[in-house]
């Protein structure tokens, strides 16, 4: 969650607490209806801009936050949540990342690897490598291999598909020592 977000939920709560406290202190008629309309009058005359502003402001931040459902972006973005009857995992990219690139480092015809990761609206995992093959190997091959190890890795390892493996070769070179 965004500093704004984090910041403008507080003072959020904080109104709907101090209302919710006025409400129920005039249910128990320790505060009369009256003295609650005069203080709420005085406060509209002296100060009518400031609550205007306020209100627009906390009307354009509700409506926002109805649009975008609750959902939290930074969540999606950093990894997959998921929920069972005992609790909640986030599962990170980082943590994908790194089990496709130390899968991917396996193969002795790759080098030079470097991983992005994507989710779709459904959480799908999209996966961006990038990477030098051995010019004695067959990419077609080494592409597939690394493919398949990969989902079949991720799968294992967080009980997730993946939606696509996406490969860009960025070179054909020597790796390692000298071909004979």
């Amino acid at each position: 969650m965004k500093f704004f977000d984090k910041f403008s939920l507080k003072i959020f709560s904080l109104i709907i607490l101090a209302i919710s406290i006025i409400v129920g202190l005039a249910v128990v008629e320790i505060l009369s209806t009256s003295d609650i309309v005069s203080y709420c009058e005085k406060i509209f005359n002296e100060y009518f801009y400031i609550v205007i502003i306020v209100a627009v402001i906390l009307i354009v931040w509700s409506i926002r936050n109805i649009i975008n459902g609750g959902k939290n972006s930074s969540e999606n973005s950093s990894g997959i949540l998921l929920e069972n009857k005992n609790g909640k995992l986030l599962i990170t990219k980082e943590s994908i990342n790194n089990l496709i690139e130390t899968v991917v480092a396996e193969n002795k015809d790759v080098s030079n690897v470097s991983t992005k990761l994507d989710f779709d609206e459904n959480n799908n995992i999209l996966v961006f490598l990038n990477f030098s093959v051995n010019i004695g190997a067959s990419v077609k091959d080494v592409t597939a291999d690394v493919q398949t190890k990969i989902k079949d890795s991720v799968k294992r390892a967080t009980d997730l598909d993946i939606k696509e493996i996406n490969i860009k070769i960025k070179n054909i070179e020597q790796l390692g020592g000298v071909q004979e």
